[in-house]
């Protein structure tokens, strides 16, 4: 069902908000970052979080094409698979002793050249206790000064500004847990869940084929 919102799981049944009903033998949530409608009590003590990153396109550059996915060395301070580099405490310290506001919104330069010559230029971590829609311009201001450290664009005029809001816990790469028979919490997966999200659900079907096998 698109375009449908679902306020109650109960018994195997999914309540969706115009009054439909839907009974499933399997149920796996994927809220994200709405922590509040469905087992709220629950992801209230989940330590689950809510952050917000901020994003910026740039006007089209001449040369009108595509590059690889370019990020610079900001960029792996935020992922757990980089934390082991013998390089890494030396990194932090200087990225706080030198632009302690970088380390205060997680900024890190990520760019992504469309075919088009525009270039997609990412991103901050903030983690947020508030729902203020209003995002920071000094963050887009520490995101382009950074970039231009690293990369070369013909244009730096920003055409569109925009954010995301995700769940992530402090701890664990995911947030699961079951709560009845048939139900399953699947969220908080940190801003990776576009690249974890076959796998998890994989790893899920075949979980749940073993123990109903």
């Amino acid at each position: 069902m698109f375009g449908a919102s679902v306020v109650a799981i109960e018994n195997r049944m999914v309540h969706v908000s115009d009054g439909r009903r839907q009974r499933a033998e399997r149920i796996i949530v994927c809220s994200e970052s709405d922590l509040q409608t469905l087992y709220p009590q629950t992801l209230a003590e989940s330590r689950l979080v809510l952050c917000k990153l901020q994003m910026l396109k740039t006007a089209p550059s001449h040369r009108g094409e595509s590059s690889p996915h370019l990020a610079s060395g900001l960029t792996l301070r935020h992922y757990a698979a980089f934390r082991d580099c013998p390089s890494a405490p030396a990194l932090q310290a200087r990225v706080q002793r030198e632009t302690p506001k970088v380390n205060a919104y997680g900024v890190r330069v990520m760019a992504s050249q469309l075919a088009n010559g525009e270039v997609i230029l990412s991103d901050s971590r903030e983690n947020r206790s508030d729902n203020s829609p209003f995002d920071k311009s000094e963050i887009d201001e520490l995101i382009l000064s950074e970039a231009k450290k690293v990369f070369r664009l013909d244009c730096w005029g920003v055409t569109e500004r925009w954010n995301v809001i995700y769940a992530k816990h402090p701890v664990l790469p995911v947030f699961e847990q079951t709560m009845e028979e048939g139900v399953q919490l699947f969220l908080g997966t940190g801003g990776a869940g576009m690249t974890m999200s076959f796998g998890l659900a994989e790893n899920a079907w075949r979980d749940w084929l073993g123990e109903t096998s």
